[in-house]
């Protein structure tokens, strides 16, 4: 009974910050990349192009998640302000849910180490004059976070470590295809680009790690929930694209509001 009363008080008060970043929930298949919006067969980002300084960042776009649209820095950093609070959202959440201390100690990590990253660059952005300015590509984000939340909540006690990590290896990855064709390559400040390079580190490392608890969630059989385990632990297979369309839609409106 405690277990359950600490789920419903933490997940009530996740669901209710996260929703009230905003949502989409219009859903069309297409064969793009979830958070992307772009073809998963890659993203030629062409020449690189110096665009405007750091503090002009956040004019002339329209959404982020047209292919050819470059993204502000100030929307960058709102797609990096979601993912950061949403992993420690979820960490938290897991922490008195988990029953492995392997699973519970990787909570526990995400939580702790998204908090200071998300720190460390809310200290970078202001000095760079970087506002956070949400986009379709952020907002894809935090649907897909919103959804894997809401998904290893309601599984039993007994699924939950593998569907959590399930969760994990799916939101690492999609955070990595991110930054490696759409964050990295269109961000306009140096500096702010040479953090993104490390953010990207922290997420494969991450990913690395959530990749190898999954494996063994399957090999030790304590993996209720079998399938997420199994597609957790290979590469993550095709991933729902219907977000995608519904961020492309959301492209061409200008969209003032700053990230969470």
């Amino acid at each position: 009974m405690r277990r359950l009363i600490e789920c419903v008080h933490l997940s009530a008060l996740v669901l209710c910050v996260t929703m009230a970043c905003g949502s989409n929930d219009d859903n069309h298949d297409n064969d793009c990349n979830p958070i992307t919006g772009l073809p998963d067969g890659g993203f030629d980002a062409g020449p690189f192009d110096a665009g405007p300084a750091a503090g002009d960042a956040g004019s002339g776009n329209d959404g982020g998640t047209q292919p050819g649209t470059r993204l502000s820095d100030d929307e960058i950093a709102a797609v990096l302000s979601t993912a950061n609070s949403g992993e420690v959202s979820q960490g938290l959440l897991a922490l008195p849910l988990a029953e492995r201390a392997e699973v519970i100690a990787f909570a526990r990590t995400m939580a702790s180490e998204h908090t200071s990253v998300q720190e460390r660059q809310s200290e970078l952005e202001r000095s760079l004059n970087i506002r956070p300015k949400e986009s379709g590509l952020s907002r894809n984000l935090r649907q897909r976070g919103l959804t894997g939340t809401e998904h290893f909540l309601a599984v039993s006690a007994a699924e939950f470590d593998a569907t959590y990590i399930a969760t994990q290896v799916e939101g690492h990855a999609d955070l990595l295809d991110a930054l490696d064709k759409r964050l990295i390559p269109e961000a306009h400040s140096a500096t702010f680009k040479v953090e993104l390079v490390a953010t990207r580190a922290a997420v494969a490392a991450h990913l690395k790690v959530a990749r190898s608890l999954a494996k063994q969630l399957t090999r030790d059989g304590g993996a209720g929930d079998g399938g997420a385990a199994d597609a957790a632990a290979g590469d993550g297979g095709q991933r729902d694209a219907s977000v995608a369309d519904a961020g492309a839609r959301d492209a061409g409106h200008s969209d003032a509001s700053t990230g969470p």
